[in-house]
């Protein structure tokens, strides 16, 4: 197990990519705390949004400085996310330790995906066909 110097550097790792990334940290922090210190699931993921609450608003004022917020749509999710936070947390002690991390690890495969699909490059236009279908247009 890593000592608290340890433990202090990976939480500042974390809390910069987790803010960089806009996700809270807590896909690092749950695996981090598991893996490095043992922590059953349940522990881990209440110990990781305890920890991300500090992260969560030091990074939302970063970012409102930088006109980066829309509070109308981060209202609206908060509206439904904080009582299914709660269902989540209740639901997460009624089942075994080893299963939540396997959901865990289904939920982490399929967001890896997603990114490395997303992050794909995109067919790139044609310059010149464009500038051509634009003096095209232009002249009609």
């Amino acid at each position: 197990m890593l000592g608290l110097m340890g433990l202090s550097l990976i939480g500042l790792l974390i809390s910069v990519m987790g803010s960089l990334l806009g996700v809270g940290g807590g896909f690092l922090m749950v695996p981090a705390l598991v893996l490095l210190y043992g922590l059953k699931m349940q522990v881990a993921a209440g110990t990781s949004l305890a920890s991300i609450i500090f992260t969560s608003i030091s990074a939302t004022i970063a970012y409102k400085k930088q006109n980066q917020v829309d509070w109308r749509l981060g209202s609206m999710t908060a509206a439904l996310s904080i009582p299914a936070a709660a269902v989540g947390a209740y639901g997460a002690n009624l089942m075994p330790s080893n299963t939540l991390g396997f959901l865990f690890g289904i939920f982490l495969a399929f967001i890896g995906c997603r990114a490395i699909i997303d992050a794909r490059p995109k067919k790139r236009s044609n310059f010149k066909n464009d500038l051509e279908q634009s003096k095209n247009q232009k002249e009609e």
